[in-house]
């Protein structure tokens, strides 16, 4: 199964205040950081495999992350197709600062 790594692109660094009360923009619209989660726990709920790999970036030139879910035992099939992305689709670029 192929979903989102998180409700948003990645995201500036927020360590002010507790962690439930930080905010994040997704759609315009100001949602808690804690609600990111979602996407993360979807697969660990059902004990299931899954990985990230990098897909493309946002509009604001942030990366965005898809993840794959596999079969139960199924480790090696979705970093495989994380591989498979990241081969045909560019993978990892660096941010500009690390260059």
């Amino acid at each position: 199964m192929l979903c989102p790594a998180a409700a948003s692109a990645a995201q500036p660094h927020d360590h002010e205040g507790e962690r439930w009360t930080r905010t994040v923009a997704v759609n315009n619209e100001h949602v808690l950081t804690t609600d990111q989660l979602f996407w993360a726990g979807i697969s660990g709920v059902v004990y299931l495999p899954a990985t990230v790999a990098p897909a493309d970036f946002s509009h604001s030139n942030l990366p965005v992350g898809i993840q794959i879910i596999g079969p139960n035992y199924g480790d090696h099939t979705c970093i495989e197709f994380a591989r498979l992305i990241e081969e045909n689709f560019g993978g990892f670029v660096p941010p500009p600062v690390y260059d």
